[in-house]
């Protein structure tokens, strides 16, 4: 067996028996969508979790799942996030709406997460400044942070996150300058959502107030205050 999908079984037992899967050695994919169960078999590289019941914390057990690929978890009631620091194959992390899950994450919660592209943490309750962290991971190109009480600046090493195609840091507190260089908000356009930032700004030195990337930035403003130095100087 390498792929095991059981989505949409609202009937199924509310529980597994934790060695359950066990004799599954190469089990590859585990999709359990609309369900209520969890595995732990360090061939898979793909697990979807999400839509379920799901409480308490990730299983430590899943920082062996050295081949993760894939992983969603959203829409449960988890209460705090493991490091995933052995998950270097991850490519997509989902864990979206859970808003019981720890109001942190560790300033270097991701880094191992070197191969990661899409990063969904929408509505999940975090509060306070945006992990320097996630700028570290410069394969991303979908970010969502929306729909949490982040505030502070945004970190300015999402400068470097030359591949974001899609960002969403709407519905929170963040101010200060837009890190963005000016490429990557046209390539990312109206993908870039920062509606409710009335605090943020855009330095001179970008260009932004020139072009069609402006259009992107309704009710953001040049920076009072530009720094005369380029960004490249700033490292």
């Amino acid at each position: 067996m390498q792929a095991l999908i059981l989505k949409g079984n609202p009937t199924v037992s509310s529980s597994i028996r934790c060695n359950g899967f066990d004799r599954l050695k190469d089990l590859m994919i585990l999709i359990l969508s609309d369900s209520e169960s969890f595995g732990r078999l360090q061939n898979l590289y793909v697990v979807h979790l999400d839509k379920n019941h799901l409480n308490g914390s990730i299983p430590p057990n899943f920082e062996v799942l050295n081949n993760l690929s894939e992983m969603r978890l959203n829409d449960s009631q988890l209460t705090s996030l493991i490091s995933f620091g052995s998950s270097n194959s991850m490519q997509a992390l989902i864990l979206k709406g859970n808003p019981t899950v720890s109001s942190s994450i560790r300033c270097n919660g991701f880094d191992r997460l070197k191969d990661l592209m899409i990063l969904i943490l929408s509505k999940m309750g975090f509060q306070g400044p945006i992990s320097e962290s996630f700028g570290r991971l410069q394969n991303l190109y979908v970010v969502h942070l929306d729909k949490n009480h982040l505030n502070g600046s945004i970190p300015s090493n999402f400068e470097v996150l030359n591949n974001l195609s899609e960002m969403r840091l709407n519905d929170s507190q963040l101010t200060g300058s837009l890190p963005f260089k000016r490429e990557t908000i046209w390539r990312m356009g109206r993908k870039l959502r920062l509606c409710n930032k009335l605090d943020l700004c855009y330095d001179a030195y970008t260009g932004l107030q020139d072009g069609s990337a402006s259009s992107f930035l309704s009710g953001i403003s040049p920076c009072k205050k530009s720094k005369s130095t380029s960004p490249r100087a700033r490292h």
